[in-house]
């Protein structure tokens, strides 16, 4: 099932030009967490910030969205003591390509080699705050900006 725009029939963007999508300024973030809370809450912090934010608390969830939108994934935000996490990040990463990802953890030692390769790993949450939004959103921005240079 496609996604479609003001009923005209016309297709999504991201599916007709899955390339394009990569260098334009909306950043497709997709969390992967069974924290309901915490999905919602990094949900609403990203997408007022301007990130197009898709939350995902399974998997499977999340191959199913994929699946029917067709997106280009930007960030991957996950858990990755969720089961299939690890797995599902390296699938992704490996179909479009690249992928930038985040390890969601508790503590810093829960970590247990989780998420290889990830570009960060940032404690779940510490308070509800401006400090913790500020927080969460500059350490997007900076896997944005290093991305953007490194190239």
């Amino acid at each position: 099932m496609g996604l479609r725009l003001g009923g005209l029939g016309a297709k999504l963007e991201s599916e007709a030009r899955p390339e394009f999508e990569r260098y334009t300024a909306v950043k497709t973030v997709l969390i992967l967490d069974a924290d309901l809370g915490f999905l919602f809450w990094l949900g609403k912090t990203l997408g007022s910030a301007g990130y197009r934010a898709v939350p995902a608390k399974s998997v499977s969830d999340a191959k199913r969205f994929l699946e029917e939108a067709r997106l280009t994934i930007d960030l991957l935000i996950a858990d990755p003591t969720l089961e299939g996490a690890v797995e599902f990040a390296h699938n992704l990463k490996e179909q479009q390509g690249y992928l930038q990802s985040i390890a969601v953890v508790e503590s810093e030692s829960d970590l247990r080699g989780g998420l290889q390769g990830v570009d960060a790993t940032v404690r779940k949450f510490v308070a509800l705050d401006s400090a913790e939004t500020t927080r969460w959103l500059d350490t997007i921005r900076r896997i944005f900006s290093d991305n953007v240079t490194s190239h």
